[in-house]
């Protein structure tokens, strides 16, 4: 289960993450910890805002790891983009990528920016200092980009080359703190699933002060009109505190008795 990580950064790999993570995998059975159902809350003011968006997921030459991201707002806001993979291997993942491919496009599939091997691309340790990323070391194969964004869609894609594969880290940090006019506002990821080993780990760190509440989509069946193939039929999502304990889980939202997965919930 995810952990903490300090200063506001997150790792989301099997047993370091970030302060609130998601696993999304296939329906089987309950935790073996009992998951509360926390009462109704409603919003408390505040300057409560997502700092970071994070997800760890296999790649393979074939299938890609595409997450997306949403800055709402009026003013564009800088953020660092990050696509890990050796440096996961300090954190005992053994299958990590060798070398990712990130690809930086908008809401039109435009490429904004696109980079292998993190020494290359400018400004991004300092924007690794200023965030509290956890770093990469010097010449390493990783992959990250630092981009000044006007509100709007955007994503990134992880590819590998013919001889790779493994599990990758992808993720979206917020350069500029609590300067205000923009906001990162939503993430999503489109990603294999696989049981034992094969989930999909989502994270968020929070930061600020209030309460807030946040929705959390599983998507599996509600994929299908969208003309994706081999969807998850039953989806399950646990959604899990800086602790490791399960807060909120979901298999079958009632909106419709389909079997995606939706979890709303007051978050500080």
């Amino acid at each position: 289960p995810p952990v903490g990580e300090g200063n506001g950064s997150a790792v989301v790999i099997p047993s370091v993450g970030p302060a609130t993570g998601i696993t999304a995998a296939p329906a089987g059975p309950s935790p073996t910890e009992a998951v509360p159902t926390p009462e109704p809350r409603l919003d408390v003011p505040g300057n409560l805002r997502l700092t970071n968006l994070s997800t760890r997921a296999r790649v393979t030459p074939a299938h890609a790891l595409v997450t997306g991201f949403v800055l709402r707002g009026t003013v564009s806001r800088t953020v660092l983009v990050r696509a890990a993979g050796p440096a996961l291997h300090a954190f005992g993942v053994a299958d990590a990528v060798a070398a990712p491919r990130l690809t930086l496009c908008d809401a039109a599939g435009e490429t904004l920016a696109e980079n292998a091997g993190w020494g290359s691309a400018p400004g991004v340790s300092a924007a690794i200092t200023a965030t509290g990323a956890f770093p990469f070391a010097g010449g390493s194969a990783d992959a990250a980009v630092v981009a000044t964004l006007a509100p709007g869609s955007y994503t990134a894609t992880v590819t590998v080359g013919a001889e790779d594969g493994g599990v990758t880290l992808v993720e979206v940090y917020d350069a500029e703190g609590t300067a205000e006019g923009s906001r990162l506002a939503n993430a999503s990821t489109l990603s294999t699933v696989a049981p034992a080993g094969g989930e999909v780990v989502g994270g968020f760190v929070l930061a600020g002060t209030g309460l807030r509440h946040y929705l959390i989509r599983g998507v599996g069946p509600g994929l299908v009109p969208f003309g994706v193939g081999g969807t998850l039929r039953d989806p399950m999502v646990t959604l899990y505190d800086s602790t490791g304990r399960p807060v909120m889980a979901n298999d079958d939202w009632t909106g419709q008795g389909k079997p995606n997965v939706v979890t709303s919930v007051a978050l500080a």
